[in-house]
Order: C-alpha cells, then structure tokens, then sequence
C-alpha cells in the first residue's frame, strides 16, 4: 500500500522495504524462540522434530518474500509466472518421488524446498532489480511499525489460524491416522 502510494518514489520503496525486513527479522527471531520452546516442550513436534525444522523452513520462506514488492510496483505477472512453474514442478516432483506413506518427508521437502527457492529468487529479483538500499532500522521503530499496521498484521494472523489452528488443536486430541 505504502509502495502503490507512490511507486515512483524510490526512496520511499527503500524505507517500505528496510521497515518490513526489519519487523519480519523481529517476528522471525520471536518465531524461532516459540519453535525452539516448543520442540522441547510438545511431544509430538519432538516425536518428528525433522520434520518440524524442516516445515519450519517455510517461516524462512515468507520471510524473504518481497510479494509486497511486485503488488506494490503492480508488477504481478513474473511473480505469478514463477508460482506456476513452481506449482507445476511441485505436483511433478511429487508424482515422480512420493511412493508410500513414509515419504512425507519428501513431500514437505520439495513443498518447503520450492517455496524457499522461490522466495530466495524473488528477493534477489526485487532487490537487484529495482536496486533497493536496505538498511536496517531499530526494534523500537519495527514494533512502532507492527502496532501502526496491526490490522493488516492481525488480519494476516487470523487468516494463518483459521485455516491451520484446526489440525493443530485436533493434533493434541487424536492420533496423527485421524488428523489426516
């Protein structure tokens, strides 16, 4: 929103894109501190620990996607492009490499693995491309940031909970045959 505003401005574009790195940092450091307390502490995360660090991966992932970017800019068409390239190597490599049940490790690693390649693509894209100067900004001014949008942040939040909370609480109450 703040990029679309006036997406000519281009130190504008360096300041939106140095405020959300900066607060993504934040919330990705917070994320990575509840992850580790919870390996230690939710037996079923400790029980598949390799796959909940791998899984975890997709935090990363949406960390370095700059999608706010492209919207920004309204340039969705190359983002939209390397999604279905993306989505299309996905199925493909799950049809060739999944074979029994015990490949769900597999499963998660192409899925994670593709998102964070394309997030890692983006990014570079973005900061190449339009030759963004990132630096960084304090915690102060990223919490200052988060509470300013925190209808966006929140709404983002509970659109996270809503299609996922569900499997996760019903994960505390049966066995994983029933979650799935």
């Amino acid at each position: 929103r703040k990029i679309a505003a006036n997406y000519n401005d281009i130190k504008n574009r360096d300041l939106v894109f140095s405020e959300v790195i900066s607060a993504r940092l934040l919330l990705l450091t917070l994320s990575v501190l509840i992850f580790i307390c919870c390996i230690f502490t939710v037996p079923i995360l400790r029980e598949n620990s390799l796959l909940s660090f791998l899984i975890f991966f997709n935090v990363v992932a949406v960390f370095l996607s700059p999608y706010y970017i492209f919207q920004g800019l309204q340039n969705l068409s190359l983002y939209s492009f390397v999604n279905l390239i993306r989505g299309g190597l996905s199925t493909l490599l799950i049809l060739l490499l999944i074979r029994k049940k015990d490949d769900y490790i597999i499963y998660a690693a192409i899925t994670v693995l593709l998102n964070l390649l394309s997030s890692i693509y983006f990014f570079c894209y973005a900061f190449f491309k339009y030759k963004i100067a990132f630096k960084f900004l304090s915690i102060k001014h990223s919490i200052k940031l988060l509470v300013e949008d925190r209808y966006i942040f929140f709404s983002s939040i509970i659109w996270s909970l809503y299609t996922s909370t569900n499997t996760v609480i019903l994960g505390f109450f049966v066995n994983t045959e029933d979650v799935a």
